[in-house]
């Protein structure tokens, strides 16, 4: 089985980054929701990277929309 996993990050680290690889390797089809720029979004192991602003804020409302369309997802926070 495939778990869809929902990643919303809002802070640029190496360790976050890491994070569609490790989720990948699990078997799981990952979705980054994050700002542009941040080192996670250069992840070849992420299915797909929606773009919102920088801020945590800004961040959450894109989780929230993403949510609303596809409440399957597993969803983990990343310091937002």
């Amino acid at each position: 089985m495939i778990h869809n996993v929902l990643l919303g990050i809002s802070i640029d680290s190496i360790g976050v980054a890491r994070l569609p690889k490790v989720l990948a390797a699990a078997g799981c089809d990952v979705t980054i929701i994050s700002g542009r720029g941040l080192a996670v979004t250069a992840s070849r192991h992420a299915g797909r990277h929606i773009a919102t602003g920088q801020s945590p804020s800004e961040v959450r409302e894109g989780i929230e929309q993403h949510v609303e369309k596809f409440p399957d997802l597993l969803f983990l926070g990343i310091d937002c």
